[in-house]
């Protein structure tokens, strides 16, 4: 079996974001995943806090330093030049995360009182290589990547996605969760969500 990255990110998660991403990681297949330490790159996948391609914004600071390769071949959440014409026009290197109508979507973030505009994207490349069942670029087997936005309650927006019951948890059922319209504390309050799988050294399936 050739190894799988899982590179999950997130700032500041409501119930319906939280959601989606166990139906994620459960209805996939299994993986494991690992503390990475300090800034590195994965399966040319920079793991540094910044989501764009071709950037290391922050050094490894791990004693002795451990030397990172060059930013201009590592792939990240987000391309710098986001000219994504379907599955093919990327730029070199890859933002993993569909950018297609970018800048639609940024008007209707800035036209919605408070930012508070919700929203998800789905991996850039998604036309599988054959033989394999997901895309492979540059030799790095492409499985998933997704991109959630939530609703926020700053400045007195309302997030549209909370608990509502006072003994409401994570680890309940999600069909016993009441879901209600109000504010939470900012720093209860996931608003950005990524996640992403690769390989590396795909192998092609055997009958």
């Amino acid at each position: 079996m050739y190894p799988i990255f899982a590179f999950p990110c997130c700032r500041l998660l409501s119930p319906v974001r939280l959601l989606l991403l166990v139906f994620f990681f459960l209805f996939s297949f299994n993986v494991s995943a690992q503390l990475v330490g300090d800034a590195t790159v994965k399966a040319n996948f920079g793991v540094e806090a910044d989501v764009y391609a071709n950037v290391l914004q922050f050094p490894n600071a791990d004693v002795p330093p451990i030397p990172l390769p060059s930013p201009l071949i590592t792939d990240d959440w987000f391309g710098t030049t986001p000219s994504l014409p379907g599955d093919s026009g990327l730029n070199k290197p890859y933002g993993v995360i569909d950018q297609t109508n970018a800048a639609a979507i940024e008007a209707l973030i800035t036209g919605t009182p408070g930012n508070n505009y919700a929203f998800d994207k789905r991996q850039s490349v998604t036309t599988p290589t054959f033989p394999f069942p997901f895309p492979v670029v540059d030799g790095y087997l492409w499985i998933d990547a997704v991109y959630g936005r939530d609703h926020n309650s700053a400045q007195g927006s309302s997030d549209l996605s909370i608990f509502g019951g006072s003994g409401d948890k994570n680890s309940d059922n999600p069909s016993t969760w009441v879901l209600s319209t109000g504010s939470i504390p900012q720093k209860d309050d996931i608003i950005d969500v990524y996640v992403h799988l690769r390989g590396i050294g795909p192998k092609a399936p055997t009958a």
